[in-house]
């Protein structure tokens, strides 16, 4: 006799607990409940265990990471407009609009406060993982047109990391700087 793993049921209760549990963090930040920013005060405000969350995240950290990089992917996907220029020009823009935002910068800011150290042995989270494989995307599209393209670490060093950077420390005209750091990733890729 042979046993199998059970199936799991796509949008099944996984999915409603997971979508419950990103709605309640989201407007606990959002109400700047930091003291209820516990895995057990958002499972009680999600109608979940805290059990659930832990096994699911382990951590708040890991949960603040999944909420804020599935947002930017609903809020900022990464478009095709035909050319590569285009399309970072245009994910750019969002990006930075939804970092600038309230519920981004905190998002972000707690992220990375209780994220803690990424200890190597653990994996990118599906989130993180599947925006990477975006990007790759993005940059596979452009190559194939025969432009010029940044590998997957420049887009993080002169556009996201710097993004990011503007939204922890400076306040406002994110999405003006935007514009002046794709040209400098896409100057950077000529160059390669």
């Amino acid at each position: 006799m042979t046993t199998s793993e059970p199936s799991r049921r796509p949008g099944g209760r996984s999915a409603r607990v997971r979508a419950d549990v990103h709605t309640a963090t989201r407007a606990l930040l959002a109400e700047d409940r930091w003291a209820q920013l516990t895995l057990g005060g958002i499972a009680e405000r999600a109608g979940t265990s805290p059990s659930t969350l832990y096994r699911r995240w382990g951590d708040l950290g890991a949960l603040l990471s999944e909420v804020l990089d599935a947002r930017l992917a609903e809020t900022s996907p990464l478009p095709d407009t035909g050319t590569l220029t285009g399309d970072l020009h245009r994910w750019g823009a969002g990006m930075a609009s939804d970092l600038d935002g309230p519920e981004g910068r905190v998002l972000l800011r707690g992220s990375l406060l209780l994220s803690g150290e990424d200890d190597g042995d653990r994996p990118p989270d599906q989130a993180r993982r599947g925006r990477v494989d975006e990007i790759e995307a993005l940059i596979s599209r452009a190559r194939t047109r025969g432009e010029p393209v940044p590998t997957v670490q420049d887009v993080f060093e002169f556009l996201i990391g710097p993004l990011y950077g503007y939204a922890l420390f400076a306040r406002g005209a994110l999405v003006a700087r935007a514009p002046a750091l794709v040209d400098r990733l896409l100057e950077h890729a000529g160059r390669s």
